[in-house]
């Protein structure tokens, strides 16, 4: 869905705060990934919500499980959100946000990084005055591995 360009001078402030709301979901997803923490990431989905992320796909119970599952192989993750385009229409929005996700392993004494340049394609509605993430498509645009040094003792 791709709504019109809207000019500045024609967002409303509820425009604004819809906008804000949106943005605030997907920073609290990120931080439900690295905190490992499925009940703060359910919470940011709507209970019928569809994600594919390339390696898997499907409501938020599958999903849900197959993230937690993976980013536990990590020794920590960060995810950091930058650039994000948000298309409103009523109680619905296209979202396209950049993200960069980093990784660290520690296997058999080698420490490495794996680094994911990433495009979040959501699409956002908002149900009783929240907005959640209803579908979701996760593009893996580039990524590398560092060995890195080993984390201090």
């Amino acid at each position: 869905m791709r709504a019109a360009v809207e000019p500045a001078a024609t967002l409303t402030v509820q425009d604004l705060l819809d906008r804000a709301a949106i943005h605030d979901v997907l920073l609290r997803y990120a931080q439900s990934v690295d905190r490992r923490d499925p009940v703060l990431m359910a919470a940011c989905f709507t209970p019928d919500a569809h994600a594919d992320y390339g390696y898997f796909a499907g409501d938020p119970p599958t999903f849900i499980d197959a993230i937690i599952k993976g980013v536990s192989r990590y020794a920590s993750t960060m995810h950091f959100l930058g650039n994000q385009l948000v298309e409103l229409a009523g109680d619905k929005a296209s979202v396209e946000t950049y993200a960069v996700a980093y990784m660290r392993r520690d296997d058999a004494g080698t420490t490495w990084d794996l680094v994911q340049g990433l495009r979040y394609l959501d699409g956002c509605e908002r149900r009783g005055g929240e907005w959640f993430i209803h579908r979701r498509v996760l593009k893996v645009e580039w990524e590398r591995r560092d060995v890195g040094a080993p984390p201090p003792r």
